[in-house]
């Protein structure tokens, strides 16, 4: 299941469990099953992930903090304002850069 997060014409940010996505995160599922069991494996399964799918391309990618900063890279001084924040891959922190740069 999807929740959205942030939308608009050029952009929809969301997450997602690490299986829900193809190229996402389902590896990170893989490995907590083969270290740690079923249990692990579940645990990992039910994580959430925060993606970003390019409306007009139709391309998803995994929403991180290396993510945001190569998307700020045409705006220094969001870029700079991004990279002092204490929580940078919060979704709200997340969410208020994006719209910043997607107005």
């Amino acid at each position: 299941m999807q929740k959205v997060l942030y939308r608009s014409t050029n952009y929809l940010f969301f997450s997602a469990g690490a299986g829900n996505i193809k190229g996402g995160h389902q590896n990170d599922a893989l490995a907590a099953g083969v270290m740690f069991g079923a249990v692990g494996g579940a645990a990992a399964a039910m994580q959430r992930y925060n993606y970003l799918l390019d409306m007009k391309t139709g391309d998803i990618f995994p929403m991180t903090k290396k993510m945001m900063v190569d998307f700020l890279v045409n705006n220094p001084d969001l870029q700079k304002q991004y990279n002092a924040e204490k929580t940078p891959e919060n979704k709200d922190v997340l969410v208020k850069y994006l719209a910043e740069v997607d107005r």
